[in-house]
């Protein structure tokens, strides 16, 4: 759920919101299709080609990464199957980081192209140039979003334990999580590679330092890529003066955009591959329910918790649902627990009560 942040009240009119919110899902989708089918794969390379415990059908994400690394490209697939074939717990690392981010990439630069052509149509409706316009929105959607790395950093290494003593920001954000060693090891950083040491765990001061390294670095090459469209445009704009139009001609354009991950594109063929999954975890817990507890009753009280968990719609009653549905699971968290984190992440998206 991408929401509304201050940035996007202050900046959209109401003309150009939908169209605007449409390119901003776009993104919580591409963040779900490649961080979540990363993050499954690589943590099964890293553990032995052990999956995740809440995982049942691996074979889906290993279908879904060709059409990953068809989408962003010839020159992006050949150096993560060239890291990959390293085969060194930092290099798997890195080669799944790495798509991850190329994902991000591609689809920032649909978004900006987006953006400015809509800011270039609506110019007399936006608060400022087309160009700086989408530039603000596009650096403000990756800000936005920023919160997803060290969640995926930590979803590759490890499964988070769950405690029902643990009070509900530790189990949403799990802050006391330590890092392993292979994280900053060559070819992922610049630490020296010891294979003895690649498991080895630091401090958790340590590794909110590294988590946040992820992070800015997600942050400056996603902003880098905003930054070059914007000179590009810039660039185009100053060579290309306005051409006269007879005071008569009236044109109006309408942008219609359809279906999950829709395309903008410019003077180009749009060769790339929609890979779409749902991005919540309610679909796999209710088949966890139907195919794990027996007894109707039972099972049709948990239903009822998580159905009024989902169609929460910002993050108070979100995490208060969210509490209802551990309570009423406390029987069955053997069952639940591999989804807890995903879910936890789901409600920490929800938007914030006024």
């Amino acid at each position: 759920m991408s929401g509304q942040t201050d940035v996007v009240k202050t900046t959209v009119p109401s003309e150009l919101s939908a169209a605007v919110e449409h390119l901003r899902k776009s993104f919580d989708t591409i963040h779900f299709q490649f961080g979540w089918t990363t993050e499954q794969l690589c943590f099964w390379q890293l553990h032995g080609q052990t999956p995740k415990a809440g995982t049942r059908n691996l074979q889906e994400y290993a279908e879904a990464l060709p059409h990953l690394k068809q989408r962003v490209g010839p020159a992006a697939s050949q150096r993560f199957d060239k890291m990959l074939s390293r085969r060194t717990p930092p290099a798997i690392f890195k080669a799944f980081y790495d798509l991850y981010m190329d994902g991000l990439k591609f689809q920032i630069q649909l978004i900006f192209k987006g953006l400015l052509q809509m800011g270039f149509a609506n110019g007399k409706n936006v608060s400022f140039g087309p160009i700086d316009w989408a530039k603000q929105l596009s650096e403000e959607l990756i800000d936005h979003h920023r919160h997803k790395i060290p969640m995926w950093v930590k979803g590759v290494c490890d499964e988070q334990p769950y405690d029902p003593n643990e009070d509900i920001e530790e189990r949403i954000f799990w802050r006391k999580w330590q890092a392993p060693h292979l994280l900053v090891m060559e070819p992922s950083r610049y630490a020296v590679y010891e294979p003895e040491r690649v498991w080895e765990r630091t401090d958790q001061e340590t590794s909110l330092r590294w988590l946040d390294v992820f992070s800015q670095e997600y942050s400056l090459v996603l902003k880098l890529e905003v930054e070059n469209l914007a000179g590009t445009a810039a660039l185009q704009q100053a060579m290309s003066p306005p051409a006269e139009k007879p005071k008569e001609a009236q044109v109006s354009q309408t942008f219609n955009l359809h279906g999950p991950n829709s395309r903008i594109n410019f003077s180009s063929t749009d060769n790339s591959t929609n890979v779409v999954h749902q991005a919540s975890p309610f679909g796999e817990i209710r088949s966890a329910l139907e195919q794990g507890i027996a007894d109707a009753t039972e099972r049709t009280r948990l239903q009822t918790a998580l159905n009024g968990l989902e169609v929460s719609t910002e993050r108070e009653s979100g995490t208060k649902r969210y509490e209802e549905f551990i309570s009423a699971a406390a029987n069955h968290m053997t069952l639940i627990a591999p989804f807890l984190p995903a879910l936890g992440h789901w409600v920490h998206n929800l938007a914030a009560s006024l």
